[in-house]
């Protein structure tokens, strides 16, 4: 799916980003547990290649060294979680077999989880909570504002790095997948927050159950979220 070419000029490079920032749009699918799409050879690992681009997303505060203790130990306040089609489909059965969550093949969750050939799920790393005093506990919160923005902007560069490869994304609140039962099963540190689940196919325009972003085309004129300032 990528394909590599020579390097390009400025002027082709703007074209090049410009039109990948406006070609990406949310492309949510509710499919079938029962009806799993056919996945190409590559796929998760053009997925991967998107997920290690995305990691140069720029960050203000390293993660809190709470975090560190562990092979994923980057000073970066957020983490990739992929999962390929093949235990996407684990997820699924694994999290029917918790019925205090009260799923069923369908719920739209997990008919999402079905429909697509990859998750990602997305955390950011939290300060620990051990202010006491009011600035201790406005410091810790500034930080954690700082790494949801970092995770956010990592998170926007995996959609636009899939994007530039032919995939159609959809970024998901995530729903059942911030519970504690969905952490333990994707072996995600309970200390961490999710900040979405990214669903990530090849581009499949004939399939059914897709439904374009409900916003895409009401976000108005740039008049209207840009101005000059003049001082």
């Amino acid at each position: 799916m990528t394909q590599h070419s020579e390097t390009l000029s400025p002027d082709q490079l703007t074209t090049a980003v410009d039109q990948v920032i406006q070609t990406r749009k949310s492309v949510k699918v509710i499919g079938d547990v029962d009806n799993i799409p056919d996945i190409p050879d590559g796929f998760f690992e053009e997925v991967q290649a998107a997920m290690k681009v995305a990691g140069w997303a720029p960050f203000h505060y390293t993660a809190h060294t709470s975090h560190l203790d562990r092979d994923m130990d980057s000073p970066v306040p957020w983490r990739f979680y992929a999962l390929d089609q093949k235990n996407c489909l684990r997820l699924i059965d694994a999290l029917m077999d918790h019925p205090e969550l009260g799923l069923n093949k369908n719920v739209a969750i997990l008919r999402m989880i079905a429909a697509y050939g990859a998750l990602v799920l997305v955390t950011w790393l939290p300060e620990p909570e051990t202010g006491n005093s009011d600035e201790e506990i406005a410091r810790i919160a500034d930080k954690n504002e700082e790494h949801v923005a970092a995770a956010a902007a990592a998170t926007q560069n995996l959609l636009l790095a899939a994007t530039a490869r032919g995939m159609d994304s959809y970024w998901s609140s995530g729903g059942t997948l911030r519970d504690k039962v969905s952490f333990e099963i994707c072996q995600i540190p309970l200390q961490e927050r999710l900040l979405g689940a990214v669903f990530l196919a090849p581009d499949m325009p004939d399939r059914e159950g897709v439904r374009p972003g409900k916003w895409r085309d009401k976000r108005g004129n740039p008049e209207q979220w840009m101005t000059s300032v003049s001082i």
